[in-house]
């Protein structure tokens, strides 16, 4: 009934995200986005204008998934996302070198294991994937990375990019979060 009373309100529209999707997707308005960015300016980025793309919708969809895919196999300790980073990126001298997709810790054969996620569903040019390598190389606040690509291919290509790293990075499908988590290799 919440959610229903914010949808008469204009606070939040319902979209179908069919085929992704059999259930309604929710998303704030612009009014609603202005009022929230009235308490917290790191809603209020620039950046973000593109945000109710489909492509968007559809990576935060996907991402959302990869989340919940660990917390049904229990693993899932804690989900840092992209907002609550960039927030801490921007408003605090204690962030990160970068704004990931979400800094998550899982516990693993009972040991907790934290690292930075990015999920990728389409190429980034390799000079981008460069300029993020450097910067990983250089991160002390998060001691690992995880980077969650569509296709095998996009896989490859990202693996080629960060050859030689000196960050802790595993590269993996999307598909592969359906299987155990401590069976990701």
């Amino acid at each position: 009934w919440r959610v229903r009373r914010l949808v008469e309100s204009g606070l939040l529209s319902r979209r179908c995200a069919r085929p992704l999707t059999a259930s309604p997707v929710y998303s704030l308005t612009e009014v609603a986005a202005l009022m929230l960015a009235a308490h917290s300016p790191v809603l209020d980025s620039p950046n973000e204008k593109e945000g109710l793309t489909t492509a968007h919708l559809t990576h935060s969809l996907e991402l959302s998934e990869l989340h919940l895919s660990l917390a049904r196999q229990g693993v899932h300790k804690s989900w840092e996302s992209e907002v609550t980073i960039r927030a801490r990126n921007e408003l605090t001298n204690s962030g990160y070198v970068k704004d990931y997709d979400a800094v998550v810790t899982v516990c693993v054969a009972g040991r907790l294991v934290t690292f930075a996620l990015e999920y990728e569903r389409t190429p980034k040019k390799s000079k981008d994937y460069f300029r993020i390598r450097r910067l990983l190389e250089e991160e002390i606040a998060v001691p690992r990375f995880m980077y969650v690509a569509l296709e095998p291919k996009l896989a490859n290509f990202i693996l080629e990019c960060f050859a030689g790293t000196k960050a802790v990075l595993l590269v993996g499908l999307a598909e592969d979060f359906n299987r155990p988590f401590a069976e990701i290799r």
